[in-house]
């Protein structure tokens, strides 16, 4: 009785295969090949007794060539882009926690005793509101006051960003 192979195919194998069976195959150098004498799935091209069955494969076409670089190509500045977006992100989000705090203490955001200031005259109320501030509404309407602003100042700096990252890609040197 002959050794038995099998040929790997993808998660499945197949197989067994005697000798003469393995010469009708197409096999390539990088196929995979077990049998009970080996200890691992082996390429083809490193069992000595089946060397005489490989069958050759060709290098790429050039077209195949150049498909492959363009995918390559494709792929990097795919990359990039998702870099220089996450840049753009990050540091927008920044700007808006900085923008939230910095707005939120200057309308006082922090300052409790905002209506007990205004009734002892201690500060003037903001008429130009023109809505009632109380102890309960205050904090809430201060928190979205912020929110707005930050986020106006937010949206200007991510289209700043975007612009100027656009311009630094631009002026990059073309990858031939």
């Amino acid at each position: 009785m002959g050794k038995k192979y099998f040929i790997a195919s993808g998660k499945d194998h197949l197989g067994p295969f005697t000798m003469a069976e393995l010469q009708t195959k197409q096999l390539n150098p990088d196929t995979q090949i077990w049998s009970n004498d080996l200890r691992q799935w082996t390429k083809v091209s490193d069992i000595d007794e089946l060397q005489a069955f490989i069958i050759p494969v060709p290098p790429p076409t050039p077209e195949q060539v150049e498909v492959q670089i363009k995918k390559e190509k494709i792929k990097i500045k795919q990359s990039n882009i998702v870099k220089v977006l996450s840049k753009i992100f990050f540091y927008t989000t920044i700007m808006f926690i900085i923008f939230f705090l910095v707005i939120f203490i200057a309308i006082g955001g922090f300052n409790t005793n905002y209506v007990r200031n205004i009734e002892s005259g201690a500060i003037e109320p903001y008429y130009s509101m023109r809505i009632f501030v109380n102890e309960d509404n205050l904090k809430s309407l201060l928190v979205k006051i912020t929110l707005f602003w930050s986020f106006i100042f937010s949206v200007i700096c991510f289209v700043v960003f975007f612009i100027r990252e656009s311009l630094i890609w631009k002026k990059r040197p073309k990858a031939e």
